[in-house]
């Protein structure tokens, strides 16, 4: 698990809020690609709650295993 000193910097929360973004996008190009094809039956609202939850997902994955794009104060 991180150390909260390397959780509070700016430069954390801007590449764990970079791979959210990423996440989230990810999930819609996916889940919509396949609702667009009708291998996948369901509305966009239901996508949209699934992005958000990869997205949730990604920042809570961030905290415990660390982003290797944002240097540690080691």
């Amino acid at each position: 698990m991180m150390m909260p000193d390397e959780i509070a910097t700016g430069q954390f929360w801007r590449a764990a809020a970079m791979r959210a973004v990423r996440s989230f996008c990810q999930a819609l190009l996916t889940l919509g690609g396949l609702n667009s094809t009708e291998l996948l039956n369901t509305g966009w609202v239901t996508i949209l709650v699934a992005g958000a939850g990869y997205a949730v997902t990604s920042i809570l994955t961030s905290i415990v295993v660390g982003i290797p794009e944002a240097p540690s104060a080691d």
